[in-house]
C-alpha cells in the first residue's frame, strides 16, 4: 500500500466537502432523470392514448357523417338527392384517410411506448447501481475522510517540530 504525504488536514477536508457535493450533485441528476423518465412515459401511457383515442372516436363520426352525406345524396329520397355526388364522396374518403392516419397514430404509440419501457429500464439499471453506490459508499467514504481528518490532526498536534 503507498502513503500519502499529506502536511495538511485542510486538504482532507476540502476534499470531504467536494466529494459531498459531488454526491449531492449526482443525486439530483439521479432524481431528474428517474422523474423525467417517469413523466415521459406517464405522457406516453395516458395522456396521448386518451387523446389518440378521442381522435379516434372522433374520426368515426366524422366518416358515419360523410357516409349518411353520400347515400343521401347518392340514393336519398329526391330532396338530399344530387345529381353529383361527387363531392361528399371525396369528403367521405377524407375522413377515411383522417381515420387511417389516426390509427397509424395509435400503432406508433403503442410501439414507441413499448420500446421507451424496455429501454428505460435497460439504461436506467446502470443509473441505480450508481445510486446505490452514492448512497452506500459515499457516506463511508466521507466518514473515512473524517476519520483521517482526525487522525491527521492529532499526528500535528504531537508531532515534534524539527529543531
Amino acid at each position: 500500500m503507498s502513503s500519502a504525504n499529506i502536511q495538511s488536514p485542510e486538504i482532507l477536508k476540502e476534499f470531504k466537502i467536494a466529494l459531498q457535493k459531488f454526491g449531492e450533485t449526482c443525486k439530483q441528476a439521479i432524481s431528474g432523470i428517474n422523474s423525467d423518465t417517469q413523466m415521459t412515459l406517464q405522457w406516453l401511457r395516458h395522456d396521448q392514448k386518451a387523446y389518440w383515442k378521442r381522435a379516434l372516436i372522433k374520426a368515426d363520426q366524422e366518416i358515419e357523417r360523410a357516409r349518411s352525406d353520400y347515400i343521401n345524396a347518392r340514393f336519398g329520397p329526391e330532396a338530399y338527392k344530387k345529381n353529383s355526388y361527387i363531392d361528399e364522396l371525396k369528403i367521405l374518403r377524407r375522413c377515411e384517410k383522417r381515420k387511417e392516419d389516426v390509427l397509424k397514430k395509435i400503432d406508433n404509440l403503442k410501439r414507441w411506448t413499448s420500446l421507451l419501457e424496455q429501454q428505460s429500464q435497460k439504461l436506467l439499471g446502470p443509473v441505480h447501481q450508481l445510486s446505490s453506490m452514492i448512497d452506500i459508499k459515499l457516506p463511508n467514504g466521507v466518514a473515512e475522510l473524517e476519520r483521517m481528518t482526525i487522525a491527521l490532526e492529532e499526528y500535528l498536534r504531537t508531532r515534534v517540530p524539527p529543531s
